[in-house]
């Protein structure tokens, strides 16, 4: 038995789908080449109190499905007390909606809308510069070598990395002093846009966590390498970002 029409349930998906993909509260639950309805929300706990008889127990929550002609899987995710500052569920529990979303989406053969190309690197070490070059020719995969050895001594990244061929480089040294070196800039509270451009131009691997496909407004709020230390040049840097406007 229905509950609802089929136009009036059309019409609150395409609602919760343009706060997902829109500016709307849940835009952290975004799915790169997917369409994702969601609803956030943030309530108050009212069985313990403070001293004062405040409430300040929060519950935070995210329930999202996703939209597609062959049907969709639908999942709620509840943050039960948040311990961080911020506790709306856009926060706290969109994010982690996004992240198995992204997993289980492809996982049970639902298309992606984007095509993207992703590939292990290998390990180059020890083989002659041109052998080297042949095979991430065959592979796609922008390559630059430095030295003026016949073989390779070292590469960043180093082999077992997953890189995204539209925008991965492999360097390729021919001997230990070719190999430059970078120090690792603190990226934390910066915006994604802005940063991306930062480790470009520093020529680091970029890997952003969560949002990849439009994180205008988004800000960095971890990242894989330690701020000051020193890595060589074209190493990977796992950023995971978010967007803190905490509308729900």
């Amino acid at each position: 038995r229905r509950v609802v029409s089929c136009e009036v349930a059309d019409t609150v998906a395409a609602i919760l789908e343009e706060g997902v993909s829109g500016d709307g509260g849940a835009k952290n639950a975004r799915v790169d080449g997917y369409k994702v309805a969601a609803k956030t929300g943030t309530s108050q706990k009212f069985d313990i109190l403070d001293e004062n008889g405040n409430s300040y127990l929060r519950i935070g929550s995210t329930v999202a499905f996703s939209l597609s002609e062959d049907g969709g899987i639908a999942v709620i995710i509840v943050v039960d007390e948040p311990t961080s500052s911020v506790k709306y569920g856009s926060v706290v529990a969109a994010p982690y909606v996004s992240a198995f979303l992204t997993k289980a989406l492809p996982y049970l053969g639902y298309q992606s809308s984007i095509e993207k190309e992703y590939v292990i690197s290998k390990d180059f070490t020890g083989l002659p510069v041109s052998e080297a070059i042949k095979l991430l020719k065959a592979e796609g995969i922008s390559y630059e070598v430095k030295g003026d050895g016949d073989f390779i001594t070292s590469q960043t990244p180093t082999s077992g990395i997953e890189l995204d061929l539209k925008t991965s480089k492999i360097i390729l040294y021919t001997n230990e002093s070719a190999k430059q070196f970078v120090e690792v800039p603190n990226l934390v509270g910066m915006e994604a846009s802005e940063a991306n451009k930062l480790l470009s131009n520093l020529h680091f691997n970029v890997r952003f966590e969560g949002i990849t496909e439009d994180f205008g407004g988004a800000v960095i709020i971890a990242q894989s390498l330690a701020p000051n230390s020193v890595v060589p040049t074209g190493t990977q840097i796992i950023i995971q970002i978010r967007y803190m406007d905490f509308e729900d």
